[in-house]
């Protein structure tokens, strides 16, 4: 579509990775090895910035979304998709959070690709969502509520909700003054 994109990882092998699955868009994608908690080197100059089940991540959800929400500019979007809490309203909720916890208990003295394999043969094509949810050391969760807030302080408004799920996956557009 003609942007120019700006991405974000923390590891080494991610930018590495990112850099070879976008290398036919040439100059108009730059990848950036950086820590979310650390304040970015851009200003408010982007019309959308999207993150997607990173910043649950990084042990300090707020302060990676502060890093990253300030990037925004006037009019500009944002959007987010963070683990949920369980609400108490579907028992599966639990279930799910009960064998998450499990699975990373079994898999934790496993390699990346031994955990994968085993995940594979217990999920199936399913796989990749598990993966991503077993085997970081760190998996903080929020309600709707928390995030609303945060977008509020932040600056944001017209806040929505783009699919009804356990995580959410919230756009808001940053307000023009």
């Amino acid at each position: 579509m003609g942007a120019m994109v700006h991405a974000v990882d923390q590891s080494e092998a991610g930018v590495l990775h990112t850099k070879n699955s976008c290398a036919e868009f040439g100059d108009k994608v730059a990848v950036l090895q950086h820590d979310l908690t650390q304040p970015l080197p851009f200003g408010a100059e982007f019309d959308l910035v999207w993150s997607h089940g990173v910043l649950h991540h990084t042990g300090n959800t707020f302060g990676a979304f502060s890093n990253i929400s300030r990037l925004v500019k006037p009019g500009g979007y944002i959007f987010v998709m963070l683990y949920g809490e369980p609400t108490g309203r579907d028992p599966g909720e639990f279930a799910y959070y009960a064998e998450v916890e499990t699975l990373r208990r079994e898999t934790c003295t496993m390699s990346f690709s031994e955990r994968y394999e085993f995940l594979s043969k217990l999920k199936g094509a399913d796989v990749g969502g598990w993966f991503d949810a077993v085997s970081p050391t760190i998996n903080d969760t929020y309600s709707y509520y928390e995030i609303a807030l945060w977008l509020l302080q932040n600056g944001f408004e017209d806040i929505q909700r783009t699919m009804s799920a356990s995580s959410h996956y919230v756009i808001a557009r940053r307000r023009v003054d």
